[in-house]
């Protein structure tokens, strides 16, 4: 369930794109992997940490979404000798620049976010034990 809320959220900027459909299986099988890979990274961290509550749960997804975010598109970003692009000069004469660090920022912040939503509800459906649960006999 939470890897599809990943997915959905992933696929909402690119709903207006004419090549939508031709784009829809690539784009959803790469969040799916994305998320699979970030939760296991983040299920290594929890289980080393012994946490089980959602607040460490949505923390852990949080910093290892962000910080895997911005050191990926850092380390691509140098690669480039210029590159514009959301109305910010990223790179220029082959370095990031201040605008384009703030920019990677704000996107692993926001990838962190939804990310952490998405293990949120994770914990939810895998993990949460309600105390007041009627007893099944």
């Amino acid at each position: 369930m939470a890897p599809w809320l990943y997915v959905l959220v992933w696929m909402l900027p690119l709903l207006g794109q004419s090549a939508f459909h031709k784009w829809v299986v690539i784009n959803a099988s790469f969040a799916y992997l994305v998320f699979l890979v970030l939760s296991g990274v983040a299920h290594i961290v929890l289980t080393q940490l012994s946490k089980t509550s959602i607040y460490s749960y949505c923390t852990v997804m949080f910093m290892v979404a962000a910080l895997l975010d911005f050191t990926l598109s850092v380390s691509m970003l140098s690669y480039f000798e210029s590159n514009f692009y959301a109305h910010t000069q990223v790179v220029e004469n082959g370095s990031i620049t201040a605008a384009g660090y703030l920019l990677q920022i704000r996107e692993s912040v926001i990838h962190g976010g939804i990310s952490s939503a998405a293990m949120a509800i994770f914990w939810l459906v895998a993990i949460w034990k309600p105390k007041n649960k009627p007893v099944q006999t």
